[in-house]
């Protein structure tokens, strides 16, 4: 899609339409077909990992992950093109995430609360309000509010900043992959409704991502995990307490990019 982006050759165009093509005709199975999928063929160790991590619905948690992965990969797609079917693909994957995934009595996409997760929250957040800047349905903006105010109250570290990878009553850390997919979110938010309570959200959580508990001489590292031992470890039971010691290049890149980002819409 990037290449399609800058260079404007329909080769790009092609190849991404065919990827998000395939994609959403998956995604739309129910979710009874999209568990034998996943539990078989080159995605199993995936949810077996998930499974092994707490997860009440391992399916549920990638499902609605890949869903809001391909539906915002839809809509940058149709604002790169302008050609509408992938303004519908993205809005149809919206559409089935909330019909099969939503639990109303927990706010969040998920069967339980162990099923609360930053990657798929933040994702759908991301998807919700570029659905919502594209389509004008304000069904999408009301989702990614309520989405916002359950993040807020089970997973937003008041104290030293940042969200934690799950709830905070199961999980004992907070990741520079997920702290960057909620800065993209805010920064989603602002841009679909230029209120800019969303770009000081943005802003507070990159203060977090550079501070001491995760950046140090030009790195930041992967994760931190509270120092008292609260939590039961949820997703680094192997992990000391502290902050990582190792980093990862892709999300350092992501944390650049955000802040690029950040940047440009604050001076617009």
């Amino acid at each position: 899609m990037e290449g399609y982006r800058y260079t404007g050759e329909d080769k790009y165009l092609m190849l991404a339409g065919l990827g998000l093509s395939g994609g959403s005709e998956i995604l739309a199975l129910p979710p009874a077909t999209l568990e034998v999928i996943f539990n078989s063929g080159p995605v199993a160790g995936f949810t077996e990992a998930f499974a092994g991590k707490g997860f009440s619905s391992p399916v549920t948690a990638v499902a609605t992950l890949m869903s809001a992965i391909v539906a915002h990969t839809d809509f940058e797609l149709y604002r790169a093109s302008g050609i509408e079917k992938y303004k519908v693909y993205g809005k149809d994957i919206l559409d089935r995430v909330e019909q099969y995934y939503w639990n109303p009595d927990l706010g969040f996409y998920g069967a339980a609360l162990p099923d609360l997760w930053d990657w798929a929250t933040g994702t759908m957040i991301m998807s919700l309000a570029r659905g919502y800047q594209l389509t004008g349905e304000r069904v999408y903006l009301d989702r990614a509010v309520s989405l916002i105010e359950t993040t807020d109250e089970r997973m937003r570290d008041p104290d030293r900043g940042g969200y934690f990878a799950g709830d905070k009553s199961v999980s004992s850390g907070k990741s520079l992959s997920g702290n960057n997919i909620f800065i993209w979110a805010f920064l989603n938010m602002f841009e679909a409704t230029g209120k800019s309570e969303y770009l000081e959200r943005a802003r507070k959580v990159i203060e977090f991502v550079l501070s001491s508990d995760m950046y140090e001489k030009g790195m930041i590292y992967h994760h931190w995990i509270r120092p008292n031992g609260e939590g039961d470890s949820f997703h680094w039971s192997d992990q000391p307490p502290g902050r990582a010691d190792y980093y990862c290049t892709g999300c350092n890149f992501m944390s650049l990019v955000n802040i690029y980002n950040y940047n440009k819409l604050r001076k617009q």
